[in-house]
């Protein structure tokens, strides 16, 4: 065994991207957008259409081509706007909405990042709750939302985008009172609960859980 990293930050020396996105593995709990509101996917703004929009937000996506290729960081600075497949005459589909990273030096065609749409298998009862029919996730991409493209439909509508961003990290929800808070009991056989705070958990599915 030995030390492969080729150059770590000292002064006066570069530092090759492939040890700098190692160190990030090294720092954040997985992939995903960094703030809760980041990269969501939604109905687009200026009417409803085959598209969707795409928000601003940060994201770190994880490298698979190659063992520990680490996290790529991707930051868009406004709305994108993501043209959707035509739907099938009879059948209705499921599209994934997902963050792509590619490395040339990895064996990737590009050095870039870019949403895109990953398209499904029209399929006879798919729904939002199966996701009959859907693709696999691709690696080096990041997953932002699921998109059922009904039979013969020409818009894609709200009701029909589901948001599975991951999110690095994670944080405390709580609630806020507003006025003072009466303190009515003082012992602990007879306190009742005067405060209620839920702690919000994300994990790799994005997955919310109040405990």
């Amino acid at each position: 065994m030995a030390l492969t990293v080729t150059s770590a930050p000292f002064q006066q020396v570069n530092m090759p991207a492939l040890d700098l996105r190692r160190f990030m593995s090294s720092v954040v709990s997985g992939e995903g957008v960094l703030g809760s509101t980041d990269m969501t996917v939604a109905q687009r703004a200026a009417g409803a259409n085959m598209s969707v929009d795409i928000a601003a937000g940060q994201a770190l996506v994880k490298g698979d081509t190659v063992t520990n290729q680490g996290y790529y960081y991707a930051y868009n600075d406004a709305t994108v706007n993501l043209a959707v497949g035509a739907a099938h005459a009879t059948l209705p589909r499921i599209d994934r909405i997902a963050l792509r990273v590619r490395d040339a030096f990895h064996g990737d065609a590009a050095n870039d990042e870019a949403f895109v749409v990953v398209a499904g298998t029209a399929t006879t009862g798919a729904t939002l709750a199966n996701l009959t029919g859907a693709a696999a996730v691709p690696g080096g991409h990041l997953l932002l939302a699921n998109v059922l493209v009904p039979a013969a439909a020409t818009t894609v509508t709200t009701a029909n985008i589901g948001n599975v961003r991951s999110r690095v990290g994670g944080e405390l929800a709580y609630n806020d009172f507003t006025g003072n808070v009466a303190i009515n009991n003082t012992t602990e056989a007879t306190a009742t609960a005067d405060a209620v705070a839920s702690l919000v958990l994300f994990v790799p599915t994005f997955a919310v859980n109040s405990l």
